[in-house]
């Protein structure tokens, strides 16, 4: 098996919202909780219904995070967190200028998510699966998200390990990322402007209220330090694609596009095109390969796990992958056999 293109084996994607990870507690709760601290008093049910027409209009005025209009992520979610909070409160209250970048923080850490428990031991499983021909090299894994640059913040801080992933923030975004104490992203791609808008936050309340502000104490970011691990104590991926720097979202096929060559990069076969042959003839009594330039693909078997059918696996199987649907119940030895195959038990 020696020599074998990784690109001719498993490829491995995973959503990361209520698929790798969950909220803590529901999160108009956790807003709540965070605002009290503040001296904002508000019932978390208001936030929930607040919370619905604020991200729509939002997403509509400046929609993929404001990004095709300059802005910054962390600047799109104080917008929306003033746009919550300001309806629940008196006329004459005004939000405290230090709860946006606190609850910016928040979720942007481990103290508002938790890991999946099965993770863990999955990443392990797929990392250490052996080689077989269903499996003649090592299986890449990937995450595919709807959100923008502060996915990698919960998951390292999850304690999950990216050894690839360049984003395409604005410079000032990308000083808030350096000025984390997290395990952050610091290099830059030159990925494109674009207008798409996330899709996953109005119908989940929120995918994951992001951004980098000013670092304000509370009892909750306190607790960060309690809940998070090392990057790598609880596995690793080789990835990250991004709706943000894609310009695309799930079920649009293009960011499973926009994956697939992500894993050809990881594994060092990313050229955007190869020669191959495409017929022989015999031409005065000598054989002529005729060769055509065709677009690098993953030529091995490629999955995508997440936890909705339409954005997850329907998207997946109509981009030419499977799809497979994860359950927040599903155990780890239904997941490996899903992604392994019984070979492998």
């Amino acid at each position: 098996m020696m020599g074998v293109p990784r690109s001719r084996s498993l490829l491995v994607t995973f959503d990361a919202f209520e698929t790798l990870f969950s909220p803590r507690r529901p999160v108009h709760i956790q807003y709540a909780q965070v605002a009290r601290e503040f001296g904002v008093h508000v019932d978390p049910e208001g936030v929930r219904e607040s919370f619905g027409p604020a991200y729509r209009g939002l997403c509509e005025e400046l929609p993929n995070y404001g990004k095709a209009s300059g802005m910054t992520p962390e600047k799109w979610w104080k917008m929306l967190i003033i746009r919550t909070f300001q309806p629940l409160l008196p006329h004459s209250k005004r939000i405290p200028r230090a709860l946006p970048p606190a609850l910016i923080t928040h979720f942007a850490s481990a103290s508002a998510y938790t890991l999946h428990p099965i993770v863990p031991a999955l990443l392990h499983r797929l990392r250490s699966c052996p080689i077989t021909p269903r499996h003649p090299a090592p299986t890449t894994i990937g995450i595919i998200s709807n959100s923008d640059p502060r996915v990698p913040f919960i998951i390292r801080d999850l304690g999950v390990a990216i050894t690839h992933y360049e984003t395409s923030a604005p410079r000032e975004s990308r000083a808030h990322l350096q000025d984390t104490p997290t395990d952050a992203p610091t290099s830059t791609s030159t990925s494109q402007s674009s207008t798409a808008s996330p899709t996953d936050l109005a119908s989940k309340f929120t995918e994951l209220s992001t951004g980098r502000g000013r670092t304000v104490e509370t009892r909750e970011s306190a607790s960060r330090r309690s809940f998070s691990a090392p990057p790598g104590t609880n596995g690793t991926v080789d990835f990250l694609t991004l709706s943000y720097d894609v310009g695309v979202s799930k079920p649009d096929k293009g960011i499973f596009e926009a994956a697939e060559k992500a894993a050809l990069d990881v594994v060092g076969e990313g050229a955007d095109e190869e020669w191959e042959l495409v017929r022989r003839r015999i031409d005065e009594g000598e054989m002529v390969e005729m060769m055509e330039k065709r677009k690098r693909r993953w030529t091995g078997r490629r999955v995508h796990v997440g936890d909705e059918w339409r954005k997850d696996v329907q998207a997946a199987r109509e981009a030419g992958w499977e799809g497979v649907l994860w359950r927040d119940d599903i155990t780890l030895e239904e997941m490996v056999e899903k992604l392994l195959g019984p070979e492998e038990e």
